[in-house]
């Protein structure tokens, strides 16, 4: 069996069990967001925090938080980081926003700044890329999570109709 097929039935078994498709989407939707934001560190616990106070459907809301994992983590943060740079300084033309050096910091400095090019990174730039990447994608998450879950909902029955009808004739 591929990987690919496997994730698809992990999938399907997300979504098998009866719940409603909108908590199903919510939670997908959730999920998706929290892996995308710039709170580092604090993922899982604002993933716990919010089942608690929103009553979402766990499983479904772990694996999307889960998207965010060290293999994937450089680039989300990456592409949250330029998007959020090009909003502050290309779109709404702000100059002056709090800058870290890297040179402060003696341990890590070298190395990052030769990376980094000048040596500064911009935080706001990392939060504000970081908040509206999670909210374009949290966005964008919901109805693909509702299609997901109506299509499996939809499987489902016309495959216990089939037993029900096999169990009858047979």
């Amino acid at each position: 069996m591929s990987a690919l097929t496997h994730i698809k039935r992990k999938v399907i078994v997300l979504f098998k069990k009866n719940i409603d498709d909108h908590k199903a989407a919510l939670s997908g939707a959730i999920g998706t967001g929290i892996s995308f934001s710039p709170l580092l560190g604090f993922h899982y616990v604002l993933m716990f925090i919010l089942n608690w106070f929103m009553d979402l459907n766990f499983p479904i809301l772990a694996f999307t938080t889960s998207f965010n994992n060290p293999w994937t983590m450089v680039p989300m943060y990456a592409f949250d980081y330029s998007v959020g740079y090009w909003l502050i300084h290309s779109v709404f033309k702000v100059t002056t926003v709090f800058q870290f050096k890297i040179r402060q910091i003696y341990y890590i400095g070298p190395s990052l700044e030769k990376i980094l090019g000048d040596g500064n990174i911009c935080l706001w730039s990392f939060f504000v890329g970081g908040f509206v990447v999670a909210t374009v994608a949290g966005i964008i998450a919901y109805p693909v999570f509702l299609y997901i879950s109506r299509s499996v909902h939809k499987a489902v029955k016309i495959k216990n109709k089939w037993k029900k009808d096999e169990d009858h004739n047979g």
